[in-house]
């Protein structure tokens, strides 16, 4: 912005000012009061938009507070002149205690401003490391004080020593074993500290980053430690996780990326599941990224599908062994509860009051508008008096004034029982949070006493697995306290469904990042309102049943063909697939389960009456690539649990088949010698060791 010369009284406008009439009013202003002429102050461009039309006075009233680039130069820390092989933090300046450790020590001692973050951990891993399967790679590694880098010592190369004797394919400390010894040349790096290990690696592709404490004796661990190998493909991907404030990482403080550390905890599980409990506390597992304030653990997860073939043969019309594909995960919690309280609260008693008072006032006054036009100017009372008063009168009502006259004295009267209750409840969101987990995390069933309708087919299939009886009423009163007793109490949900892409993160919303077709959970939130009376024995019972519940979308199991009949003779063998599909589907659709009880020939037929018969199932597991999220309560621990993948609790499904004898692989083999399809159609049998069994057969 131009200045104004030292020797002239006229103001000079800035090039950039769009209002020229202010300025010259300003100017006029000024000469009126004798006031000494003084310079604009310039303002760059983002500067400007904090200010409006009249703010050069003020700017000039006191210069002083306008932030210049050379203030900022000040005010900053200077990062810039620092010795070799120092490193200082670019928020506050202090210097890293032991820069050699930055990969292990990433965090800034003073203000937590994380030094190094994934992605230049990520750079250290070669490309070659990527394609290795069941190779452990160390990335980096210390021993020491769990906070100050430099009471810490480097023992990457000790760790590399230790997975090189297991051909990298684990590594495994002893608790019994001296760690000073074993990891810092015999010198203790923090006496009198207690002391962690913090190893980072790469296995099968994906990054880990895990820490063991040390117990009650110096240089010993508390349990033993080990990093597991393999071949197996994980089942499950963490994409993403961070903890800290709702937002994020903003500039490289308020959130960690905890990614690393919840993919280790997969490989601990062989890549089978993946569970964060409600009574660790997060703090010492992340660490602390925003002191005193709310903070979320949000996961962004895969889990790959999976395609396969089941074949067994059946004696006497039955199946000689199970068939089972039980290949849907847990994913929890799909269910938060945000809100839930049993009895009368102030807030709900009013709500209610006004809810019943609006129901009266619709149903007289809106009624009275419409069906006597005269009494439009007459005052409120006489107007809700209108049908009444026609019906006095000896007048003809219609339907619809007829029934809100019937529904009129039953609202009436619980308004007035409303009037007469006592405001009391209880903080129920825990205990209903917890039943929630007890059935899995995607169910929050209470049973009524008298229910009208019957349970969705998804929902019984649900609560037949967790051995739940839906024709046992639950006992509010007992499952949750009695606030008030002798009067009726209201219970008072508000949840939310959290979905698969809750935070819509994903990048594939119809497929993962494997291929697989993604199963669909929608996000939704809603409120359950039930009101309950007290028996004579103290009990409280809902009428109808509290249902909340997420049937999926797309099943997760899809059968893409069946077939049933002769072993080795395709046109002895018939298409069951909409049959076995029925079967999935009356099961839930995420699993499928064909016991040695079930009649083969009458759910299927006998295509080949006489011959010993088989039963081949192709299905398809369709993936998951979705997003959770979970808040802290006031004390650093979880709402709830989470719960990612297949649990150890349910069965395997990707576990060891049961062997087969010589006759059957024999046939299974010929029948590999044969293209079948979903019509029926084959080719010749190829000429092999294993024809004259097949014949034979």
């Amino acid at each position: 912005m131009a200045a104004v010369a030292p020797d002239t009284d006229e103001w000079q406008p800035p090039p950039h000012e769009p209002e020229i009439g202010d300025i010259e009013s300003y100017q006029a202003f000024a000469r009126a009061l004798n006031a000494p002429p003084k310079k604009l102050i310039p303002i760059g461009e983002r500067d400007r938009r904090w200010y409006n039309k009249k703010s050069h006075i003020l700017l000039e009233a006191d210069p002083e507070a306008l932030v210049t680039p050379e203030k900022l130069a000040q005010w900053r820390p200077n990062i810039d002149n620092v010795p070799v092989g120092e490193r200082r933090c670019p928020q506050c300046g202090h210097a890293h205690k032991n820069p050699a450790l930055v990969k292990t020590y990433c965090l800034c001692h003073h203000c937590s401003f994380i030094h190094e973050p994934a992605s230049t951990i990520a750079s250290m891993v070669k490309k070659k490391w990527l394609r290795e399967q069941g190779k452990i790679r160390i990335l980096a590694a210390s021993y020491g004080h769990p906070s100050d880098a430099s009471q810490a010592v480097d023992c990457t190369a000790a760790l590399e020593a230790l997975c090189e004797k297991s051909a990298r394919e684990s590594l495994f400390l002893d608790r019994t074993e001296d760690l000073r010894r074993t990891l810092s040349n015999g010198k203790d790096p923090a006496p009198g500290a207690r002391k962690v290990v913090i190893v980072r690696y790469i296995l099968n592709g994906r990054r880990g980053t895990v820490s063991t404490w040390e117990g009650n004796f110096a240089g010993r661990l508390k349990e033993d430690f080990e990093i597991k190998g393999g071949a197996a493909r994980p089942l499950i991907n963490i994409v993403r996780a961070q903890y800290g404030q709702p937002g994020g990482i903003k500039n490289g403080r308020g959130a960690f990326d905890v990614t690393d550390s919840l993919q280790a905890r997969v490989h601990a599980a062989r890549g089978r599941f993946c569970i964060v409990k409600r009574d660790e506390h997060l703090p010492s597992w992340f660490g602390e990224p925003s002191l005193g304030r709310a903070k979320t653990l949000t996961v962004e997860y895969e889990i790959n599908g999976s395609a396969g073939e089941m074949h067994e043969y059946e004696l006497n019309g039955r199946l000689m062994y199970p068939m089972s594909v039980a290949a849907s995960p847990s994913v929890a919690p799909q269910i938060l509860i945000e809100s839930a309280s049993y009895g009368w609260t102030e807030e709900l008693l009013d709500a209610w009051k006004a809810r019943y008072h609006k129901d009266i006032f619709d149903m007289l006054v809106s009624a009275s508008r419409d069906s006597c036009p005269s009494h439009d100017d007459v005052g409120g009372a006489p107007r809700r008096q209108a049908i009444r008063a026609k019906r006095t009168a000896g007048l003809a009502l219609t339907r619809e004034d007829n029934n809100r006259l019937r529904k009129l004295p039953a609202i009436e009267e619980k308004l007035k029982k409303l009037y007469q209750l006592k405001a009391g409840s209880v903080d129920a969101t825990g205990l209903v949070q917890r039943r929630v987990e007890a059935c899995g995390g995607s169910l929050l069933f209470f049973a009524g006493d008298s229910p009208e309708e019957e349970l969705a087919s998804w929902a019984s299939v649900e609560l037949q697995k967790l051995q739940v009886d839906p024709t046992v009423a639950d006992d509010l009163n007992a499952e949750l306290g009695d606030p008030t007793p002798y009067q009726s109490k209201l219970l008072h949900i508000e949840y939310l469904i959290v979905g698969h892409d809750a935070e819509r993160r994903t990048e594939a919303p119809e497929a993962t990042a494997s291929g697989y077709e993604a199963n669909f959970i929608m996000q939704r939130k809603g409120i359950v309102e039930r009101v309950l009376t007290n028996t004579d024995e103290g009990k409280a019972f809902c009428s109808e049943h509290v249902l909340i519940g997420i049937p999926t979308i797309m099943p997760t199991v899809e059968v893409r063909y069946a077939s049933y009949g002769h072993p080795t003779k395709p046109k002895f063998n018939w298409n069951v697939t909409e049959a076995v599909k029925w079967l999935a589907n009356a099961q839930g659709g995420s699993r499928l389960h064909l016991d040695t009880d079930l009649d083969l020939d009458e759910t299927f037929g006998d295509p080949c009456p006489g011959m010993r018969k088989k039963l081949v199932i192709r299905y398809y597991v369709r993936g998951f690539h979705g997003c959770t999220r979970v808040d802290e309560d006031p004390m650093d621990y979880l709402s709830t649990d989470i719960q990612i993948g297949y649990l150890p609790t349910a069965d395997d499904p990707f576990g060891a088949k049961p062997p087969r004898n010589a006759t059957q692989i024999a046939v299974d083999e010929i029948q590999k010698l044969r293209m079948v399809d979903a019509t029926g159609r084959s080719t010749e049998v190829k000429e092999g060791k294993y024809t004259h069994l097949g014949r034979a057969w």
